[in-house]
C-alpha cells in the first residue's frame, strides 16, 4: 500500500511540474494567441505523414520545392498550430504540431538556411490542451521530432476541390478561384488503414485566405491537416473555429 502512495505521488508531482512549465511557456503567448518558436522545438504528431495536402491535392514536397525557388513566397504559409509540452532539462519548452505537413515543410526551410533571416522562429498558434487524455497523448514519447513522407499517388478524396486550375463548385455552379486549398481537416489516418472504430469525421477550419496572390500563383489557403496522418486515435485534434489571427498571412514575422 505504501509503494502504491508513493507512486501516485511522485505522478502528481510530475504532473504538476509539467503543468508549471506549460504555465511559464503560455505566459510569453501573445494576446492574439500566436507565439515564435524554433521549429526544431515542435514535434509532429506522427512519425509518418502523407505526401499531398487533402484539399486540391498538392505535393507536399512540390509546395517546399516552390518556397525555395520563390514562386510561393514563405509569407503565404500559414501559422500552423500547437500545443505547449513539458519542457526539457535546459528549461525549453516542447511543443507538439497539429499541422504536420506544414511543419515537415518548414523544419526544411529551417534545415535549408530559409529561416535564418527570422532567427529560425516561425510564427505559431497556440491551443490549450483540452482535456488530461489529449496531454497524456501528446508527450515527448508519444510525438517524434522528425517525420518520413509515406508514398502513394497523388488522388482525389471525396469531397475535396480539384486540382486543376483550382477550379471550385460552389452552389451547383463551377467557379474558377486564385485560392490553393492545399488542406482540409479529416480524421484519416496515415498508414490508410480504416480508423479503429469505422468512422471518420471531416471538421473544417477556418480557411485562412487573401483576395490577391502573387504571380498569379494565388493564395495558399491550408485547412488544417492536424488528423491527416498516421493517427493512434479517432478523436480530432484541431476542431478550434476561433477568428484568425491578427498576422494571419504568413508563418513567419516579416518585419
Amino acid at each position: 500500500m505504501g509503494k502504491n502512495r508513493n507512486k501516485g505521488t511522485a505522478t502528481t508531482k510530475g504532473r504538476s511540474a509539467d503543468n508549471n512549465n506549460n504555465n511559464d511557456a503560455m505566459a510569453t503567448v501573445g494576446s492574439d494567441g500566436m507565439l515564435y518558436v524554433d521549429p526544431a522545438r515542435v514535434r509532429f504528431q506522427h512519425s509518418r505523414i502523407r505526401p499531398f495536402f487533402s484539399g486540391c491535392g498538392r505535393s507536399v514536397e512540390g509546395t517546399l520545392e516552390e518556397i525555395r525557388t520563390g514562386t510561393t513566397q514563405l509569407s503565404d504559409l500559414p501559422p500552423i498550430q500547437v500545443l505547449v509540452g513539458p519542457s526539457d532539462e535546459n528549461g525549453e519548452p516542447w511543443y507538439f504540431s497539429l499541422n504536420n505537413r506544414r511543419l515537415w515543410v518548414l523544419k526544411r526551410l529551417r534545415d535549408e538556411g530559409f529561416l535564418e533571416p527570422f532567427g529560425n522562429k516561425i510564427h505559431v498558434r497556440v491551443r490549450t490542451h483540452k482535456s488530461e487524455q489529449e496531454r497524456e497523448r501528446y508527450s515527448v514519447e508519444n510525438c517524434a521530432l522528425e517525420a518520413k513522407l509515406v508514398r502513394e499517388k497523388p488522388h482525389k478524396r471525396k469531397g475535396s476541390t480539384k486540382m486543376t486550375n483550382c477550379s471550385e463548385v460552389r452552389n451547383g455552379q463551377p467557379e474558377t478561384s486564385n485560392e490553393i486549398i492545399l488542406d482540409r481537416n479529416e480524421n484519416n489516418d496515415e498508414s490508410g488503414d480504416d480508423a479503429t472504430n469505422g468512422e471518420k469525421e471531416v471538421i473544417d477550419n477556418v480557411a485562412v485566405k487573401r483576395s490577391h496572390g502573387r504571380k498569379g500563383f494565388g493564395v495558399l489557403m491550408m485547412e488544417d491537416d492536424s488528423d491527416n496522418d498516421e493517427s493512434s486515435s479517432d478523436e480530432s485534434d484541431d476542431d478550434d473555429d476561433g477568428p484568425p489571427p491578427a498576422n494571419r498571412f504568413g508563418a513567419l514575422q516579416m518585419d
